[in-house]
């Protein structure tokens, strides 16, 4: 995962946890439902950037098979 998405998603989860506190602490449910809504979608990136990086890690790693000849 690059590093500007890993921190970009960190600070969207913080200031979706912030404006659910406010919103939850202001009565209101709309702000907080919003400050809910930022942090899933930013959980959501984070697994979207995890799943990227394991399957560009996978692709490294995979060595050519031998090849077999069915001739005979």
């Amino acid at each position: 995962m690059s590093n500007t998405n890993k921190i970009r998603n960190k600070f969207d989860r913080l200031t979706g946890q912030a404006k659910q506190f406010a919103g939850e602490t202001l009565g209101d449910r709309r702000m907080a439902g919003a400050g809910r809504r930022k942090q899933l979608k930013a959980d959501l990136k984070d697994v979207g950037e995890k799943l990227k990086d394991a399957i560009g890690s996978g692709r490294t790693r995979r060595t050519r098979r031998p090849r077999i000849d069915t001739k005979r």
